[in-house]
C-alpha cells in the first residue's frame, strides 16, 4: 500500500499542472501536502468521495 507521496514537493514548480487520480484510502498520500499547499486550484470528481477516502485531504490529526 502506497503511505508516500509518489514523488516531492521540491519538484513542483510554479506554473505545474499535475493530473493525479490521489488516494483512496485516508492513510494513503499520492500528492505530496507541499504541492497541495502550493496549487491555486484543485478540481474534485466527486468531492464526497474525496473527504471519505483521499489521505491528502482528510485531517488525521487526532
Amino acid at each position: 500500500m502506497l503511505r508516500d507521496p509518489v514523488n516531492s514537493a521540491d519538484y513542483v514548480k510554479a506554473g505545474t499542472h499535475i493530473i493525479a487520480v490521489g488516494s483512496y484510502l485516508p492513510e494513503m498520500r499520492e500528492i505530496p501536502m507541499g504541492a497541495i499547499e502550493k496549487a491555486a486550484l484543485i478540481y474534485a470528481d466527486d468531492y464526497e468521495g474525496v473527504k471519505a477516502e483521499a489521505g491528502e485531504f482528510i485531517d488525521e490529526a487526532d
